[in-house]
């Protein structure tokens, strides 16, 4: 439940189709972090797992790579708060030697990777609230509380530092408000917001796409004045359990978890007047969380 781990290198064999649920017991809480490079790649699952021949095919880009991934474990540091339900951790161009952690068991943390070996945290924005998605621009951070509200943070130093919270608004039906009901009610915590992505539409403005996943809608709140976020935009994407979003060329994906089976894109240009784009289908498309490197531009890598 709270510990951080750091791990090396060696040769571990990895199932390319394991499922992992939700960490429970002492897999909650802990934190990874990848000191050296890889030994391979997990490939990918060409034929969809589970999917049909009617499934669309892929094309693996890790073809003839052994499917291992390098790991060793070095050490551990337990830490009941900075590790507690960690979603989201990442490292920003902006702050090379800073990775930024959301927390589900509550607020955010900062750790210094300076010595990848032994990170330390750097800061904390100590809260109760349950966060996961985040997306940052220059001293921007933008970071999403589950119970529907986006928060900006100036991070021009170590320290968040909480400018504006937006309530969000979503048009929930009757079986949507009955179905979070449940939810709730089952102790998975809301779902009425989990992911964010910022850009730049092209007009001078700074735009973040924020998934409302228990109305399956993309919002689109215009941040370019941090201190006061303004919603601008809502779609129904028809993507249950809507999750992930990746933003480029004027296009956001999106794909759900669940039974959700539609990877979808969304014509950002306008995001007053966001349009559905075209869509795959197929069970190889469950749960999409998407990624693009720097290395590979023009293929989105997802987890499923």
């Amino acid at each position: 439940m709270d510990r951080g781990v750091v791990w090396s290198s060696t040769t571990l064999e990895v199932p390319i189709d394991a499922r992992a649920g939700r960490p429970t017991g002492p897999l909650r809480g802990l934190f990874t972090v990848l000191v050296s490079a890889l030994v391979g790649l997990a490939g990918c699952d060409t034929s969809g797992t589970g999917g049909s021949s009617d499934d669309p095919v892929f094309n693996d880009p890790f073809e003839g790579l052994p499917r291992v991934v390098g790991l060793t474990l070095v050490a551990t540091y337990p830490d009941p708060t900075a590790f507690d339900y960690v979603v989201k951790s990442k490292v920003y161009p902006e702050a090379p030697d800073r990775m930024t952690l959301t927390l589900r068991g509550g607020g955010i943390t900062v750790l210094d990777t300076s010595d990848a070996s032994a990170p330390v945290v750097a800061a904390r924005w100590e809260s109760g609230r349950d966060v996961e998605g985040q997306d940052r621009r220059g001293d921007l951070l933008v970071v999403v509380a589950r119970d529907g509200h986006l928060l900006t943070f100036d991070v021009s130093e170590d320290q968040p530092v909480l400018l504006a919270e937006l309530a969000l608004d979503t048009n929930p039906n009757l079986f949507e408000d009955v179905q979070g009901e449940l939810l709730a009610a089952l102790g998975t915590g809301p779902f009425d917001a989990l992911h964010t992505k910022l850009y730049e539409p092209g007009d001078g403005s700074t735009v973040a796409v924020v998934s409302a996943t228990a109305t399956r809608e993309l919002l689109a709140v215009d941040v370019t004045d941090p201190l006061a976020p303004v919603q601008i935009g809502a779609l129904d994407t028809g993507v249950e359990f809507i999750e992930g979003i990746f933003v480029t060329g004027g296009f956001a994906y999106v794909g759900g978890f669940g039974g959700s089976d539609i990877y979808q894109s969304v014509d950002v240009s306008d995001p007053a007047d966001m349009r559905l784009g075209p869509a795959l289908h197929g069970k190889a498309y469950r749960q999409m969380v998407s990624e693009m490197s720097a290395d590979a531009p023009g293929v989105l890598f997802a987890a499923l």
